[in-house]
């Protein structure tokens, strides 16, 4: 192969690993700014993610402590007057939807699933079907997003399940307008570049935000794109765990463009959030290196091409024109000049050829005379010509080996300026990219070194802090944390830096350059160098405060909800009030007023100051006075007070405070009284916001004192109902020890004959209904300590009561008329016979905690004595409760069955207190036999139900034991 071929080789090769490194290096560079822009859209979106959950929560909280409050939990509670209630809940709705901008609806239902109060005009609807219903009766439930068929707007709809005395008695549903909020989160388009857009789809693969590119696509455009599917089948099919895909895929959207896309799952509305950017803007950076590195390359080939042409032509055309000069020589033309003008050796070996010839020619009489030796000279000459030749060969060789390393080194070094000036590009737009994002973000950025103390701090601390980024650098963290928790918080977080591990969600307290206190959420992650060594600390903390306060007051208004439940007087009740309050605000001076219209009169049932101290006085020209014909709440700071007294609209009553806040407390819309917080000392203790907090729980607070009011006169009615109904109860044992004197009468005559042996049963059967009687008159007691106790209360138990004693009464007339001939049968529905006795041992039976168990077949009509019947019930019926509460049953349980079995109708009552004995079984029925104790029965029981069954009503009364009780058969 000639020289020139060879050399034309390298050029060659030189292209193909230019195309190949440009090949990798597109790879590379496309790979890297994949994951650069999918580490950015995860970010955001995971941002954007945590803002909607934040929003749910915060939501769901609200409706949490809506539920437990006292309008809605007395809304349905029946044993309040309906119109009171439904006034009361009505108002709290108005007033809730009034306060907070973003409730557009709010619904009550009872336990039924019917709107019983609603802010629309939807009462009466039937909601039971609905799964926000469903849902809602067991926990706290967040419903799908859908547009308002009242307001239009975007909403979800979150319920609550509302209890009364523990009892689940009804929903609270509330919609949230959450369109704005949605749209601030979603379409906040931050670093997203041109084509960049963050929205949601809900589980049926709708869109329900705003698009960019497509007007009005809210609930009309159905995403089908890769990430909506990995959605749809992971998440909601196949339930796979919650996570964020953290490598971005190319897919066609929507649109039918091709973009990078991830998505996340947020579970508690079952909704995707999908992140995207167009991939022509996303690899727009490399596509301009691409381009450079192709110029570039290009370049490199020409001049290499260019280089081997010419080093090509210098050394091909001398090594030529020798071998010319060569065979010119041979072929003996001595005066022939192969001369060149090259320098290197093939030069100096031909003008050496010149010098030879010339040499030659003048010596070319010489030669004949010295041809021997000449020829030996010339064979000499000609061997060192060759060593020399051969030695200049070596070093031409190794000359071009030099040459082509020094081409790869420069091939190298301008490989790696390349590198650089990318990387250099590539840093530079990170570094924009970040600066972008810590000076829009709302989160305070930093860094610290190993030892906490900061070494960078965006510009947002001023916002935080009060601090300029300069002040802070080259502080320890720790020196911004509040004084009293300083030395606790500072321990937790060296900890994290001793570990090594990053932390999340650290609640610290910090003082404001202003000297107030401010709540930061704090994140972080630890710096490593190569050897894993701790460099510092990088993360961000966000301003809570306002977050905090919120869940303060919502705790607050929950706590002093249950409060009412938990104290037994109006003092206790403000006591816990005042100490509720003061985790929100400052309580030092602190005192609730109620306000007497009739003698113009204000008390102060509570009142803590620490200069005066007042128990009533007239309501006069006072400042609590003024609150209350002003009906709004009033901000008084020192200046205020002395124009509002120098207009004549206040008087000044004892020791003048430098700020007072005061709110009326309503129930109704009437003013009951006030309730006000003020300093001494500190103009500026409180502020306009404080009043908002006073002015948002003074309802709750209202209801609390009123409805603490009228227990306490309930209270003070039922010590006299007390009183009345004690003398009721001697008057009632007195009635029962004189019916006990006659039982014992007629037990003892019962001995001597079958008639008189049944009436002793009578004893036997009153000893329920009387335990029943003195049942009811405990729960007197009970219902007084519960506050329910009142007239409906009174009447309703002392009906019970007469009736109790009635059939008592009549229960003597149906034994003592027993076996008397004219005693008509007559036809009787035994079903209400069943209920009818039940009804006797209702308290009794309740008592004891034993269940009973019923299936009634209807119209069961049979022709026979149905109060002698419902004897043989009750005697059956008593005897399974005694053996249930004697044995001490867990699950106690009574079991009724009436069924028609061809022309019979046989009931069949059982229990499960472990069945009946065989020594037993057979002298069940037998007179006078008992198996209990000596005064708690007389034997006759059973025997007088057998004797009414088969003798009296043609039927049939038998015993069997079962698995795990007895069972007994009523035949007729």
């Amino acid at each position: 192969m000639k020289i020139r071929t060879k050399l034309g080789v390298f050029p060659i090769a030189l292209a193909i690993m230019l195309i190949v490194s440009l090949l990798i290096t597109i790879i590379i560079s496309k790979n890297i700014v994949q994951k650069q822009v999918g580490n950015h859209l995860l970010t955001t979106a995971q941002s954007r993610a945590h803002n909607i959950e934040t929003l749910l929560n915060d939501n769901k909280k609200t409706v949490r402590t809506l539920s437990v409050g006292i309008p809605f939990t007395n809304g349905l509670d029946p044993t309040i007057d309906y119109t009171k209630r439904m006034t009361e809940c009505n108002l709290r709705i108005k007033r809730t939807i009034e306060i907070d901008p973003d409730i557009s609806r709010i619904r009550v239902l009872n336990k039924n699933g019917i709107v019983i109060a609603s802010s629309h005009e939807d009462v009466g609807f039937d909601q039971s079907a609905e799964e926000i219903f469903l849902k809602g009766k067991d926990n706290v439930y967040i419903g799908e997003i859908h547009k308002s068929e009242y307001t239009g707007n975007l909403v979800f709809s979150i319920s609550a399940p509302i209890f009364v005395r523990d009892i689940f008695s009804g929903v609270l549903i509330v919609n949230f307008d959450i369109e704005k909020q949605l749209c601030e989160i979603v379409t906040d388009r931050t670093g997203l570049g041109k084509t960049g857009e963050i929205y949601l789809v809900n589980k049926d693969g709708y869109r329900i935000t705003p698009s960019i590119f497509i007007d009005d696509a809210i609930f009309k455009i159905k995403i089908s794109t890769e990430q909506v599917n990995l959605f749809l089948t992971e998440h909601m099919e196949e339930g796979l765990p919650e996570k964020m895909e953290k490598k971005p895929t190319e897919y066609l959207d929507y649109r039918g463009e091709k973009v990078l896309g991830l998505h996340n799952y947020i579970p508690g509305m079952q909704l995707c959030l999908i992140a995207e950017i167009d991939v022509e803007e996303a690899y727009k950076p490399i596509n301009k290196q691409i381009i450079l590195l192709i110029i570039v390359f290009s370049i490199l080939l020409v001049l290499t091409i260019i280089v081997v042409i010419i080093i090509s032509k210098d050394i091909t055309l001398p090594i030529i024109k020798l071998h010319e000069g060569t065979e010119e020589i041979i072929k003996g033309n001595i005066d022939y000049k192969v001369s060149t003008k090259a320098k290197d050796e093939i030069g100096q070996l031909s003008r050496s050829f010149d010098i030879m010839t010339t040499r030659l020619t003048e010596s070319q009489k010489e030669l004949q005379k010295r041809a021997d030796e000449l020829d030996e000279k010339v064979q000499e000459r000609t061997a060192e010509l060759e060593k020399h030749y051969e030695k200049k060969e070596k070093q031409r060789i190794a000359n071009l080996s030099v040459l082509n390393d020094l081409n790869k080194t420069t091939r190298d070094l301008r490989a790696e300026i390349n590198e650089r000036e990318q990387a250099e590009v590539a840093l530079r737009e990170s570094q924009e990219r970040f600066q972008d994002i810590v000076t829009n973000t709302g989160d305070w950025i930093w860094e610290t070194d190993e030892k906490g103390c900061y070494t960078y701090c965006s510009p947002v601390v001023k916002q935080v802090l009060g601090y300029e980024d300069k002040e802070v650098l080259g502080k320890h963290f720790y020196d911004f944390f509040i004084p009293e928790k300083k030395e606790e918080m500072k321990k937790v977080a060296l900890k994290s830096f001793t570990q090594k591990k990053p932390f999340k969600n650290f609640i610290n307290r910090n003082i404001h350059k202003d000297d107030y206190e401010v709540i930061l959420e704090t994140s972080g992650v630890p710096m490593l160098d190569d050897k894993g060594n701790l460099v510092g600390y990088r993360g961000v903390d966000r301003d809570i405060t306002e977050r905090i306060q919120a869940e303060n007051v919502q705790r607050a208004l929950y706590d002093i909800s249950n409060t009412l439940n938990t104290v037994d007087n109006l003092h206790e009740l403000i006591i816990k009030i005042r100490e509720y309050l003061g985790n929100v605000i400052d309580t030092t001076n602190f005192y609730v007023a109620l306000y007497d219209e009739k003698a113009d009169m204000i008390s102060l049932p509570f009142d803590v100051d620490e200069k005066d101290e007042f128990e009533t006085f007239p309501a006069g020209k006072t400042l609590t006075k003024y609150v209350i014909q002003l009906g709004e709440p009033l901000f008084a700071p020192r200046k205020l007070q002395d124009e509002l007294n120098k207009q004549g609209k206040i008087d000044i009553i004892g020791t003048r405070s430098e700020i007072w806040l005061g709110v009326p407390l309503k129930v109704e819309n009437i003013i009951i009284g006030v309730i006000a917080v003020q300093s001494y000392v500190d103009p500026n203790l409180y502020s306009e916001k404080d009043i908002d907090i006073l002015t948002f729980i003074s309802e709750e607070i209202a209801l609390a004192i009123k409805h603490k009011q009228a227990d306490e006169n309930i209270r003070h009615s039922h010590k006299e109902l007390k009183e009345l109904h004690r003398g009721l109860e001697i008057k009632v044992k007195k009635a029962v020890n004189e019916l006990r004197e006659k039982d014992h009468i007629i037990i003892q005559q019962s001995r001597h004959a079958a008639m008189g042996e049944m009436i002793g049963n009578i004893a036997h059967q009153w000893r329920q209904p009387l335990q029943a009687i003195a049942g009811i008159i405990q729960n007197y007691e009970d219902a007084y300590e519960d506050g329910t106790l009142d007239m409906e209360y009174i009447e309703k138990h002392t009906d019970k009561i007469m009736d109790i004693l009635t059939e008592m009464s009549r229960t003597i007339d149906d034994f003592r008329f027993f076996f008397k001939p004219n005693k008509l049968k007559e036809n009787f529905n035994v079903k209400d016979i069943i209920n009818k006795t039940i009804k006797f041992l209702e308290s009794s039976l309740n008592f004891n905690q034993i269940k009973i168990f019923l299936d009634l077949e209807e119209n069961c009509i049979i022709n026979g004595f149905q109060n002698e019947y419902s004897q043989v019930v009750l005697i059956i019926l008593s005897n399974a409760k005694d053996e249930l509460v004697e044995r001490k049953i867990k699950d106690k349980k009574i079991s009724i069955v009436l069924k028609k079995i061809e022309d019979k109708f046989v009931l069949r009552i059982s229990d499960n207190a472990g069945g009946i004995t065989k020594e037993v079984m057979s002298k069940i029925f037998d007179p006078y036999f008992t198996t209990k104790e000596q005064g708690k029965g007389t034997g006759v029981g059973l025997y007088m139900a057998k004797m009414i069954i088969e003798k009296n009503m043609g039927g049939k009364l038998t015993a069997r034991n079962l698995k795990d009780g007895a069972e007994f058969r009523i035949e007729v």
